[in-house]
C-alpha cells in the first residue's frame, strides 16, 4: 500500500475510530510469524477470551528495531525474518477487567532455594496472563497490556510502517 501523508492520516483516523480501542500490547515470539499465521493467532485470541471484543494489529519486521542502525547486511536480514505484532484491543464493555483475577506462580528464594509460590494478579496483568495462555506463548513474548491514552497517536505509531510494501495489518471482531 503506497499512501501519501494525507491519506495515511485519514487511514489512521478511520482505524482509531473503528472500535473503542482501550488497551495495547505487543507480541514478539522467538520465531518468525508470517501474515497468515498472524491472522490465525489474533482470531484465536479474540475467539478464546470473553474479555476481548476486537483487535487491530500490524505485523512489523524486527529489523526496524534490531539492526536498523547497522551496515551489517547479515544482521539486518536475520532480524527481518523475525517479526512482532502491535495490537490495539477493544475490551468487552460488560467485562469487569479490574475484577479479573488469575493465579500465577512466581519464583521466590526461600531459605536459599528457588521455589514456585502461587500469587494472584488482577486487572490488566491478569488480562495479559489470559492472552499468554490463550495464544500458548512464552511469558516473555507478550508485553504488558497498557491503557491507551490517545487512540489517534497510538494508531499512528502502530501504523508507522503502513506504506512499506511488506506491511501487513488486519482486524478481527468477535462474532456475535
Amino acid at each position: 500500500m503506497n499512501l501519501n501523508i494525507t491519506e495515511l492520516n485519514k487511514y489512521n483516523s478511520a482505524i482509531s475510530n473503528l472500535a473503542n480501542w482501550s488497551c495495547t500490547t505487543y507480541i514478539r515470539p522467538h520465531y518468525s510469524i508470517k501474515p497468515h499465521q498472524a491472522d490465525k493467532m489474533i482470531k484465536r485470541l479474540v475467539d478464546s477470551t470473553k474479555y476481548i471484543n476486537a483487535v487491530y494489529y500490524t505485523l512489523e519486521d524486527d529489523s526496524t528495531i534490531y539492526g536498523s542502525g547497522t551496515n551489517d547486511t547479515f544482521i539486518r536480514n536475520v532480524n527481518r525474518s523475525i517479526k512482532h505484532l502491535h495490537l490495539l484491543i477493544e475490551l468487552d464493555s460488560l467485562s469487569n477487567i479490574e475484577g479479573l483475577q488469575k493465579k500465577i506462580n512466581i519464583i521466590k528464594s526461600i531459605n536459599g532455594s528457588l521455589t514456585k509460590v502461587p500469587h494472584i494478579v488482577t486487572g490488566l496483568v491478569a488480562l495479559r496472563e489470559t492472552v499468554v495462555k490463550g495464544l500458548k506463548l512464552n511469558q516473555k513474548a507478550v508485553g504488558g497490556i497498557e491503557q491507551i491514552r490517545s487512540r489517534t497517536d497510538l494508531t499512528s505509531y502502530v501504523n508507522k510502517n503502513m506504506s512499506k510494501t511488506q506491511s501487513h495489518h488486519n482486524f478481527v471482531f468477535k462474532e456475535k
